[in-house]
């Protein structure tokens, strides 16, 4: 499970890289009134993601333990 985590932690490290990226090419492609309005967009694409990456893993992971046998109530 440790491997996993690792896994999801490195996507999740990438991931916020490629925001702070694509933040940068805003910045210069397009104008906005403020900066503010572009940091709270990129947030909320990064929370999003984030999010779907850990249900994501909540449901491999619940699967996992399913075809284990360690969890019978996922059925």
């Amino acid at each position: 499970m440790g491997h996993a985590f690792l896994n999801l932690a490195q996507a999740c490290d990438r991931y916020s890289k490629l925001v702070d990226l694509g933040a940068q090419h805003l910045r210069v492609h397009e104008t906005f009134e403020n900066d503010v309005d572009l940091r709270t967009r990129a947030l909320i694409l990064h929370r999003l993601v984030l999010g779907s990456l850990l249900s994501l893993f909540r449901h491999t992971h619940g699967l996992g333990l399913h075809h284990c046998g360690h969890d019978d109530t996922l059925a």
